[in-house]
């Protein structure tokens, strides 16, 4: 068996191939990898030739011509003062101003949505072109959907208004304004922010290769180190199952009595007894929850083999008219909340369904693999871990809390003393 392991670390590809992923990156180093928030600023200041990167007009110009077919003349001599790419006015991405003359005869606006991993929320490409048709009357405007892949926008009406571009596209067009450019701060973090797309987004075609060298020459090996990677998540979750920690965190944050209800391997669950005694916020009967509560908070795995808190809304039961309501107005009210400093900022709450799925509103990643591998000495430590995510866990609700709360009294109000002596003791625990 130790011959079969000496071989492949011995193997060139392998060699090669850790050469590639263990490199310092700048934006991982920051947690930008899976922020749209972040990736929309180095956009937007890359494309501004007016910024001190040194790249001028070419990386406009390479986005230019994916979103328009056509580019702004380049001159040495050229001012480009007048262009403005503008960030995150109106909950735009971005907006890139051309004044008239320079690209075209008339002045021409394309407003960006960025999406890295999330879809857009119900209304939302609806609306920032509501904004931009406002604000630029008698401008060209043209409406970019800016996706990994070239995704089209979800809604019929969006996909005739938002071309889609795709960053698979764009990324290599961007390798064009490093030719000639040698090496310099500027350079070497445009380069991998290069890199780090092709590693993390894009796949990258060097990578595949050795990849696939690998395991066509050691496929015994990688089969036995597939059957036997740890799993840390599901550590995780046992870890936090068998204890009371988590939930008097919860508690230690919240003015309300949380209780535990029905739970499984992948998915710890906490409902209020306030809210769920409430008229309405309880279904007559539920598949989901013994509470029958229409909101819990769930502490779960995700499908990336993170550990994330989440607001979920069920619809796995019989509810009657009220509890329907109420579902749907929670919905609507919580898409509206601004809670983006303690929410993941690629989540956005999808549109709502009057089906039997349930809804996640509100969610953060309490524990990322990401992490395990950025604190390599650590990612043995499942207590250590745990302690971690339950202290996250509580600084989530503490200030998220507040605001569902407002939320769910508003759809469904009731007395102060309804709400006190709702609040005590522990209903329907799992």
């Amino acid at each position: 068996m130790d011959e079969i392991f000496d071989a492949l670390w011995d193997d060139q590809n392998f060699r090669a191939l850790e050469e590639m992923l263990n490199v310092f990156c700048p934006f991982e180093a920051v947690g930008m990898v899976h922020q749209e928030i972040r990736h929309a600023h180095y956009l937007a200041y890359i494309l501004n030739p007016n910024k001190p990167h040194g790249f001028g007009i070419k990386p406009l110009n390479a986005f230019l011509r994916l979103a328009l077919g056509k580019e702004i003349p380049a001159d040495s001599d050229a001012q480009y003062g007048d262009i403005k790419i503008i960030r995150e006015r109106d909950d735009i991405d971005l907006r890139i101003e051309i004044p008239g003359g320079m690209l075209q005869e008339k002045a021409i606006v394309l407003a960006v949505e960025l999406k890295i991993n999330a879809a857009e929320s119900a209304e939302q490409l609806e609306k920032y072109r509501g904004i931009v048709d406002r604000q630029y009357r008698g401008w060209d405007k043209r409406y970019i959907f800016l996706t990994k892949h070239g995704t089209a926008a979800r809604n019929s009406k969006d996909r005739a208004e938002w071309k889609p571009m795709a960053l698979a596209d764009l990324i290599p067009k961007f390798k064009e304004a490093l030719e000639n450019k040698g090496s310099g701060q500027s350079v070497d973090f445009f380069k991998a922010y290069i890199r780090m797309m092709g590693r993390k987004h894009l796949g990258d075609k060097e990578i595949k290769q050795k990849a696939a060298e690998l395991w066509d020459a050691h496929s015994d090996v990688l089969e036995i180190l597939m059957k036997y990677q740890p799993d840390r998540a599901k550590d995780i979750m046992q870890y936090l199952a068998k204890n009371d920690e988590l939930l008097e965190k919860l508690k230690e944050n919240t003015p309300l009595e949380i209780c535990k209800t029905t739970s499984s391997r992948k998915i710890l669950r906490f409902h209020f007894n306030a809210w769920d005694s409430l008229p309405g916020m309880k279904a007559k009967s539920s598949g989901w929850v013994k509470s029958q509560s229409i909101i819990v908070i769930e502490v779960y795995i995700g499908l990336k083999k993170d550990i994330r808190i989440t607001y979920c809304l069920d619809r796995s039961g019989n509810m009657d008219e009220t509890a329907e309501q109420n579902r749907k107005a929670i919905h609507e009210k919580s898409d509206h909340l601004n809670l983006s400093e303690w929410v993941d900022q690629d989540w956005a709450i999808p549109p709502y369904k009057n089906n039997h799925n349930h809804i996640h509103l509100h969610k953060a990643v309490l524990w990322s693999r990401d992490e395990r591998k950025s604190n390599s000495e650590f990612s043995n430590d499942i207590e250590g871990i745990a302690i971690s995510i339950i202290e996250k866990a509580g600084e989530f609700l503490k200030h998220t809390f507040p605001e569902y709360d407002k939320v769910i009294t508003a759809v469904s109000p009731e007395t102060a003393e309804h709400i006190v002596a709702a609040s005590v003791g522990e209903a329907n625990p799992a």
